[in-house]
């Protein structure tokens, strides 16, 4: 038999349903005695009331732990009168620990199948004194009753968490005094930019949600965060009450996730959701509607009333419409801060281009055309002297003023290679590898077909293009690599790009660390990159084994879309 809850849930009660014509089965078969048919009457009585409170919203639950103690009663009654260790009415205090872990969370649960399963083994052994196989065939009983329980809990707990809801249609918010129209709470809520202010404002159109006599109302808005269900915002609660977290939804919160509208606990003193919120356990009822983002449940919005005024569905109905508003406003900062977030992505990308094409300025054209720069007026100073020494130095100044050439025509085929707009990405990476072996006099080898990126958006070929560049830039400086292998070509899903090198490697994980304090972001860059292309790069290296990266760029029109 299942503990009640302040207002038990449809399932809850077909699960009590379901168990009481298991029994009364079970009660055949073994051909019960009288008595036993009046334990099991009792508690038919107890399912039809608990059933008609919960279908009549403007009647009282009965008190829980007088509910509690009437379903431990009744079923240490039918353990004791069937007298057997073995008895199948032992199976009752699974489902006992399944519902009350529904209302208090897996550790209640557990707590109340233990106590039931010791109190049917007390009376058992005064009534029937057990043998050694009497106690071990009970032991494996209440482990199997404990570890099912736990499971079963477990399994529900799972399956609500990755529930996805379809949006249900939006109730209009009451006509009465002192509640905002759907429109008002629309535009108040979607106005916001911060979470902050949605927080805020919710709160204050739950409080004007209140009955006409319910006294002032007190509220608290949770949200997910990284210690779990924390209070952002509240109304009328103590400082001690705003600290209140929860690890995991419990309770009233689990029962608002499961209902998707606004429920209400009338015994919010006990309801393991509220512990540390003493506020709101002061008050009668307490309602609370679920908030959502992304498909999962994000927060809850709950409200009390100090005074013993039962909601009515038109309350309920507004606070529904608020947690819906709330949610929808809540998704949308989520969408924005996304978009921002790419943005400072892009911004940080082409600043890191922006900077390394200045550190190559400074570091080789720059230099070259200052030092020959110096070495011309030398020159100019030595032609009178010594002929044969100036022509000779115009030799070494026209070798440096052709490096410098090659250096500045590297560059302006990195920041725009041409034949990467005319010919595509293959006949680009042959190139590059060609400008390489010129300026730097690596060996690097393009292992590609002409036609291996057909398909390939013209925007994912400048991406491919840059990572692969930078990938060869970052083996050319720092790995001492005697050959850098580029490959290229087509899958099923789309195309894989590989640049390995026989190189010194490096540890991976410390570099990512060390980027923040060098103010580097190569690596950061490329897997930016990458995910612009709607792909996924991985990097392999260890020290002394050289360094592979792979891209995997999947098929589509567009990167840019989605």
């Amino acid at each position: 038999m299942i503990g009640p809850m302040s207002h038990p849930t449809r399932a809850q009660l077909m699960l009590r349903w379901l168990w009481l014509l298991s029994m009364v089965v079970v009660s055949v078969a073994l051909q019960l005695p009288a008595v036993g048919w009046i334990v099991l009457a009792l508690a038919c009585g107890l399912a039809l009331w608990l059933t008609l409170t919960t279908l009549e919203s403007n009647e009282r639950a009965p008190s829980r732990p007088w509910a509690l103690g009437m379903d431990l009663a009744l079923g240490v009654g039918l353990v004791a009168i069937d007298g057997s260790w073995l008895s199948p009415y032992l199976s009752g205090w699974l489902l006992l620990g399944v519902i009350e872990g529904q209302v208090t969370g897996r550790p209640g649960g557990l707590r109340l199948a233990s106590l039931g399963l010791l109190l049917s083994g007390l009376f058992l052994a005064v009534l029937h004194p057990p043998m050694l196989s009497d106690l071990l065939s009970y032991s494996l009983v209440i482990l199997a009753v404990l570890l099912s329980t736990w499971l079963l809990l477990a399994l529900w707990q799972r399956l609500w968490t990755a529930e996805i809801r379809e949006p249900l249609p939006l109730p209009l918010l009451g006509e009465r005094a002192g509640s905002a129209s759907v429109l008002d709470a629309a535009v108040s809520l979607s106005s916001a930019v911060q979470e902050a202010q949605v927080v805020e404002r919710a709160l204050d159109l739950a409080l004007g949600c209140a009955p006409p006599a319910g006294g002032p109302c007190r509220a608290a808005l949770m949200l997910l965060g990284g210690s779990g269900w924390e209070v952002r915002g509240a109304r009328r609660l103590t400082a001690a009450d705003r600290q209140a977290v929860l690890p995991d939804p419990v309770g009233l919160l689990a029962q608002a996730v499961v209902a998707g509208g606004a429920v209400v606990s009338q015994e919010p003193e006990e309801d393991a959701a509220l512990e540390g919120m003493s506020a709101l356990r002061e008050c009668p009822q307490v309602a609370c509607v679920a908030l959502w983002r992304g498909g999962l449940p994000a927060g809850a919005l709950l409200t009390g009333w100090p005074d013993p005024v039962l909601p009515s569905p038109a309350v309920l109905s507004d606070l529904t419409a608020i947690g819906r508003l709330a949610s929808a406003a809540l998704e949308g900062l989520s969408r924005v801060d996304r978009v921002e977030g790419e943005r400072q992505r892009q911004g940080d990308v082409q600043e890191e281009s922006r900077r390394r094409l200045a550190r190559d300025l400074h570091d080789g054209p720059t230099q070259a055309v200052a030092s020959l720069a110096m070495r011309l007026n030398y020159i100019g100073r030595l032609v009178d002297r010594d002929p044969a020494a100036a022509r000779k130095e115009l030799t070494t100044a026209e070798e440096m003023a052709r490096r410098a050439t090659r250096d500045i025509r590297h560059m302006l085929f990195a920041l725009r290679p041409l034949i990467l707009e005319s010919q595509g990405l293959v006949p680009a990476l042959w190139q590059l590898a060609q400008k390489i072996h010129e300026v730097q006099g690596e060996q690097v080898i393009v292992e590609a077909e002409r036609d291996d990126a057909e398909g390939m958006s013209p925007l994912q070929q400048s991406i491919t293009f840059y990572i692969a560049e930078e990938a060869i830039n970052n083996a050319v400086k720092h790995a001492q690599a005697k050959h850098i292998w580029v490959r290229l070509g087509p899958l099923n899903a789309g195309w894989r790009l590989e640049i390995e090198d026989d190189g010194v490697g490096f540890n991976v994980g410390a570099v990512d660390e060390d980027y923040a304090q060098r103010g580097s972001l190569g690596l950061v860059s490329m897997r930016e990159r990458a995910a612009l292309a709607g792909g996924d790069l991985r990097i392999e290296s260890r020290e002394a084994h050289g360094t592979r990266i792979e891209v995997q760029i999947p098929r589509r029109s567009d990167p840019a879309e989605g």
